[in-house]
């Protein structure tokens, strides 16, 4: 226990008032002069009376810099409740998007951080490795797929129907020595053969082929026949020459050898 003598009287311990006073009575039987009060003081600035020991002060922070106005000590830590990024407290910006999975949004606040980006025309975002675009443009034949005007790529299938080289042939009719064709269309580029012009009715190279013609008697031929048929004559003439003799023969009564 302190003990203070003062005009006589011995008081005892400073004892709080809780409004930033504290009293100290004399301690002597039946003295009720000896009281005194005063403010406390806190010259270290710790929120304790320098002279009671009890608290004095709270911390406070008027300017919300998480500071204690008085004795300079941190008294609050940054909050973000809402997630934006800023102090509840103090405003201050105490965080930076993150986007761990890459997926464009922020983790923590849930916005859109960033965009789709293709630097090298694959169709395929440079971050997040997704497809977004697909292939464009480009003009497919019967021999060619079409080339994407974004990555440059062919893509796609062919088209039949569009023919880069398709000429036409026209019929030819055919001799003994050679054969000939039918009118037909013919492409190079898929390199099939065609009956019309539109190039949808697809044949067979042979179908396009007519045979020779067969070959007419030659001269040769035709001297050997008239030959044969100059022996008949003569044949039948020598026989009929024959018979009528023979007739002869017999009407003048006798046969003759």
């Amino acid at each position: 226990m302190t003990v203070t003598v003062n005009d006589g009287h011995t008081f005892g311990e400073w004892t709080s008032n809780g409004d930033g006073t504290h009293t100290r009575q004399c301690t002597a039987d039946g003295c009720t002069e000896g009281i005194e009060t005063d403010n406390c003081t806190d010259e270290d600035k710790n929120h304790i009376c320098d002279i009671c020991g009890n608290i004095i002060s709270n911390h406070e922070d008027a300017n919300q810099d998480h500071v204690c106005d008085l004795c300079g000590k941190v008294i609050s830590n940054h909050e973000d409740a809402d997630k934006d990024h800023v102090c509840d407290h103090c405003g201050k910006v105490i965080s930076n998007h993150e986007d761990a999975n890459k997926d464009h949004v922020c983790d923590l606040c849930g916005k859109t951080i960033s965009n789709h980006e293709d630097a090298d025309k694959d169709h395929v975002c440079d971050y997040c490795g997704k497809v977004i675009t697909n292939h464009i443009g480009g003009n497919k034949t019967c021999r060619d797929k079409a080339v994407c005007e974004a990555c440059g790529k062919s893509y796609g299938e062919l088209d039949p129907k569009n023919h880069t080289d398709l000429k036409h042939f026209p019929a030819k009719a055919a001799t003994e020595d050679s054969e000939g064709n039918i009118e037909y269309w013919y492409c190079s580029g898929c390199g099939k053969y065609y009956s019309d012009k539109d190039g949808t009715k697809e044949i067979k190279k042979a179908d396009t082929v007519t045979a020779k013609l067969p070959k007419s008697p030659q001269t040769g031929d035709n001297n050997n026949l008239m030959l044969w048929i100059a022996l008949l004559f003569v044949s039948g003439g020598v026989c009929t020459a024959l018979t009528v003799k023979r007739k002869k023969s017999y009407r003048h009564g006798g046969n003759t050898k």
